[in-house]
């Protein structure tokens, strides 16, 4: 009886034990779950932080390119604005030498007659 009594405890304190073990199973599951949500968001908001950052970059470096853009069309278009100016100037020039030597063709012309 003694053995019987002896081996009925010893299956009870195998069950409790068993079901201790269970109970930390499931604890250190519940832990584990956690840490690895943590560890989620954590890369999520890292990983939106590197995009945010990333975007403002593009942004500037676009600004930038347009900006250079602009400042070159700019002097493209002051740079032509000068050569019509400068052939302008030009032409009015030959033109008006072209009037003084007619005028002076024609005043010979005149005073041959």
């Amino acid at each position: 009886m003694k053995k019987t009594i002896l081996a009925g405890i010893a299956a009870i304190a195998l069950l409790v034990s068993g079901n201790v073990m269970a109970q930390d199973v499931v604890s250190k599951a519940k832990k584990e779950t956690k840490t690895e949500t943590q560890k989620a968001k954590s890369s999520l908001g890292d990983a939106k932080h590197d995009a945010k950052l990333h975007l403002n970059e593009t942004k500037k470096a676009a600004d930038k390119d347009v900006k250079e853009s602009k400042k070159t069309v700019k002097s493209e278009v002051n740079a032509a604005k000068k050569d019509v100016k400068h052939e302008e100037k030009e032409a009015t020039n030959k033109a008006k030498k072209e009037v003084k030597e007619v005028k002076a063709d024609v005043k010979k012309a005149v005073e041959k007659k």
